[in-house]
């Protein structure tokens, strides 16, 4: 009888008990900043910035040769002016973390005919901006009630297994 309840209690010493997890995910924010300059931020999700991470934009429409190229400072900033208007594709990777995202672009405002800034560079130029984040966040994670449902699922699935484990030969 005790080498019947050994698997099922086993199995579930192996698969039943939680441990934490070591990977992380990368969030990837943007903020337009003065004169159609755009700053990034990438960070881990775990809060960590992604220091001296290599950072590829690619304009609107070219999605092969990067216009820009970078890295980041020691907060996981990057800073960039943007020449036109559109979806600019940004890249940033690190040790094989790494993320993309689409900035949208606005008309700059010398094209617009109000008011006439100086036509900003294409050099990633650390400016004095505060460090204040977006709302939008975009981050990777399970919803409660996706993490129970896979509880669930792996509690379930160790149940049936254990129940056709002890079920027994029929003879």
């Amino acid at each position: 009888m005790p080498t019947r309840l050994l698997t099922p209690v086993a199995l579930l010493a192996l698969f039943g008990i939680p441990v934490p997890v070591l990977a992380h995910g990368v969030i990837l924010e943007s903020q337009p900043t003065e004169a159609q300059v755009y700053e990034i931020l990438a960070i881990y999700d775990t809060g960590e910035p992604m220091q001296n991470a290599q950072v590829a934009i690619y304009p609107p429409g070219d999605a092969t040769e990067p216009q820009i190229r970078g890295v980041t400072d020691n907060q996981g900033r990057f800073w960039f002016a943007a020449p036109q208007a559109g979806d600019w594709e940004v890249q940033v990777l690190q040790a094989g973390h790494g993320e993309r995202m689409i900035v949208s672009v606005a008309q700059p405002q010398s094209e617009i005919g109000t008011e006439v800034s100086p036509e900003p560079t294409l050099e990633a130029t650390p400016s004095p901006v505060a460090e204040t984040r977006s709302e939008t966040t975009t981050r990777r994670g399970y919803t409660p009630l996706q993490t129970g449902v896979m509880m669930g699922s792996v509690i379930w699935g160790c149940v049936g297994t254990a129940l056709y484990c002890a079920r027994g030969k029929k003879q």
